[in-house]
């Protein structure tokens, strides 16, 4: 008994398990919940989606800073085996793409648009907007620059900043916003209830 209640416990505390059981204990509540529950859900979602669109530059600056440094000498290497497989991998995805998409054509029926119209809307969003140049391509773009610095370098303050920057930014990742995923699909879940997106599915 102490071992089944230990594999249930287990599978309670994986992330998958907790947003189905989130998803399902909505399901069954859903109608019972006045409108402005439902636009907390929501608004907590975009919130954690901003906060997520915010830090993306930085987090992938610090992650390439680290990684590119910790090559030293083979930073130069390492970044050319990346570009390559970057660019033989958006070309293999572009033609990919477009081949399924010349296909699903050719074999599946037409249908309409479906324009979606409702009230319903977060009851907060940042007052900010994320300017252009705030942008993950930017981020990496930085992050190469740095690391590459930092491992012809050596510099031991650049080399600190980066190795305590990756662990805040990791920490933050696996800690906080990993835990946060039940609610953030939660909130998008009330959403489509409440737009009545499903009902708009053939």
């Amino acid at each position: 008994m102490t071992d089944l209640g230990a594999k249930v416990w287990n599978g309670i505390q994986k992330r998958s398990v907790q947003t189905l059981l989130v998803l399902g204990l909505y399901a069954i509540f859903a109608s019972f919940l006045p409108v402005i529950a439902h636009q907390t859900l929501y608004t907590v979602s975009l919130f954690i989606k901003d906060l997520l669109i915010w830090m993306m530059p930085l987090t992938v600056c610090v992650f390439i800073t680290h990684t590119v440094q910790s090559f030293e000498r083979k930073a130069p290497l390492f970044i050319l085996v990346l570009v390559v497989f970057e660019f033989i991998s958006n070309f293999s995805a572009i033609w990919y793409a477009s081949a399924f998409a010349h296909t699903a054509a050719e074999h599946l029926d037409s249908f309409d648009v479906t324009t979606l119209s409702a009230n319903f809307k977060p009851l907060w969003r940042l007052p900010f907007i994320k300017p252009s140049w705030w942008s993950a391509e930017k981020g990496a773009m930085v992050g190469l620059v740095l690391g590459c610095t930092a491992a012809f370098y050596q510099g031991a303050i650049l080399k600190r900043v980066t190795h305590q920057g990756k662990e805040i930014m990791q920490w933050l990742l696996t800690k906080v916003f990993s835990r946060l995923i039940p609610l953030f699909v939660l909130g998008f879940a009330a959403q489509m209830y409440q737009m009545k997106i499903l009902w708009q599915l053939p």
